[in-house]
C-alpha cells in the first residue's frame, strides 16, 4: 500500500471520528429539529416522554405538536379555518389523566381532514400550560378575520372554587386545570396553573369581536365529589379540591361555565361527570378493545368517522346527536352515573359553521 493511499485512509478515518465527536456534543432534540425542518410541528418533551422515540414523536407523521403558541398557524395559507386543540394530563393517583394528548391529537387531525385545511392551520398543544393556553387564544384573536371559523378543543381536568366577583348563581367559579410542574398558589388562594371561566369567556369574546364563527368543544367536567364506583378504572375529569371541602360549600355544586360566544359542545350536563375511559367496562367487567381516551371525544370521533363514510355531506349537528346517544348509553352500561353531552348556541350559527365543510 502506498504512503499516499495510507494518508488518504487515515484522513478519512480521522474525519469520521471528528464527526462522531461532534454528534455526541449535539443535543438529540436539536438533531431531530434539523432532520424535521420542513415540518412546522414541534414535538414537546414532557415528563412522560423522555426517550428518544418519544422526543421524536410527531416528526414521522402528521402530528403537529407545538412547544409554544407562538409557533402556531404559521405560515398563513389563507385557509378560513383555524384549529386549536389542547390537552393537559393532570391529577394524582387513580384520577391522573393519561390520554388528553391522544384526545387532542385525534380531534385536531379529524377536524383538519373534515374541513380540508393545511396542517399549518392546526395548533396542537400537549400538556398545555396556563400561559400557553392564554397565548393561543390571544393569538387567534389577532390572526382571524370576519369570515374565518375558529375551532377550540380542550381535554383535561376541571375544578371549582369560590366565586371572586359574585357573578355565579351557585357561588362557584369553574376552572380549567392546565399543566404545570410547579404548584404555585396566587394571592386569592387559587393554584396559579388554573384558568378561571370568567377569563376564558373574555378571551372567547375577544375572538367573537373578530368573527362570530366559533366552535368550542370541551371534554372536561367541573363537579367534584362524584362517585365513579369502587374498582372502576375510569378517571373522572374533575379535579378534587381538598381546601374546598374544609369550608362550607353551597348546596348546589353544579358546573356552569360563564356564557361562551359561538357554539359550545360540552362532554356532560351540569352536575354530571365526564370520564377518561379505563381498560374495561366497570359494571360488566368486560374489556373494551380499541376504546381509549375521553368518553365524549371517543364517541364523537367515531360518529364523525361514520358520517364521513356516507355519500351525503357531514352534518355536525347530527354527529353530535349520535354522540350524545352513544355516550349516554355507554355511561349507563359501564358507569355508576350517567354522562350526557349538551350543546349550547344558536341553531343558525351552527348551520353557518357547518357550511365551512367542503
Amino acid at each position: 500500500m502506498t504512503n499516499q493511499l495510507k494518508n488518504k485512509r487515515l484522513f478519512f478515518l480521522g474525519f469520521i471520528v471528528f464527526s462522531l465527536m461532534g454528534c455526541q456534543k449535539t443535543n438529540i432534540r436539536d438533531r431531530a429539529l434539523e432532520m424535521a425542518s420542513p415540518i412546522p410541528a414541534i414535538a414537546k418533551k414532557t415528563e412522560s416522554s423522555k426517550g428518544l422515540f418519544d422526543i421524536m414523536d410527531g416528526f414521522f407523521g402528521d402530528s403537529p405538536y407545538h412547544d409554544s403558541a407562538n409557533d402556531c398557524w404559521l405560515p398563513l395559507k389563507g385557509d378560513p379555518v383555524f384549529i386549536l386543540a389542547m390537552g393537559a394530563n393532570t391529577g394524582k393517583g387513580k384520577n391522573k389523566l393519561k390520554e388528553t394528548a391522544y384526545d387532542a391529537e385525534n380531534f385536531a387531525q379529524a377536524m383538519q381532514g373534515l374541513f380540508q385545511v393545511d396542517k399549518s392551520q392546526v395548533c396542537l398543544l400537549r400538556d398545555v400550560s396556563k400561559s400557553e393556553f392564554r397565548r393561543a387564544l390571544k393569538r387567534l384573536e389577532k390572526m382571524v378575520n370576519a369570515d374565518d371559523l375558529v375551532i377550540i378543543y380542550y381535554s383535561g381536568h376541571g375544578y371549582q372554587w369560590y366565586d371572586d366577583n359574585k357573578d355565579e348563581k351557585d357561588g362557584l367559579d369553574e376552572f380549567f386545570v392546565t399543566y404545570s410542574k410547579s404548584k404555585k398558589i396566587d394571592e386569592n388562594g387559587i393554584e396559579g396553573f388554573m384558568i378561571r371561566d370568567d377569563e376564558f369567556s373574555k378571551l372567547i369574546a375577544a375572538i367573537d369581536n373578530k368573527t362570530p364563527h366559533i366552535l368550542t368543544v370541551m371534554d372536561v367536567c367541573f363537579s367534584e365529589g362524584l362517585d365513579k364506583g369502587k374498582g372502576s378504572t375510569e378517571r373522572i375529569k374533575a379535579l378534587k379540591g381538598k381546601r374546598l371541602k374544609k369550608r362550607k360549600v353551597p348546596s348546589h355544586i353544579g358546573a356552569t361555565l360563564d356564557p361562551i360566544r359561538g357554539v359550545l359542545l360540552s362532554a356532560t350536563k351540569e352536575g354530571q361527570k365526564a370520564v377518561e375511559l379505563g381498560e374495561q367496562c366497570h359494571k360488566t367487567g368486560k374489556y373494551e378493545k380499541g376504546v381509549k381516551g375521553g368518553r365524549f371525544t371517543f364517541f364523537f370521533l367515531q360518529a364523525l368517522k361514520r358520517a364521513k363514510q356516507k355519500s351525503v355531506k357531514v352534518n355536525l349537528l347530527k354527529v353530535f346527536d349520535e354522540t350524545r346517544d352513544s355516550v349516554l348509553e355507554h355511561s349507563r352500561q359501564c358507569s355508576e352515573k350517567a354522562q350526557e353531552p349538551v350543546i349550547k348556541g344558536k341553531d343558525k350559527l351552527f348551520q353557518r359553521i357547518n357550511r365551512y365543510i367542503p
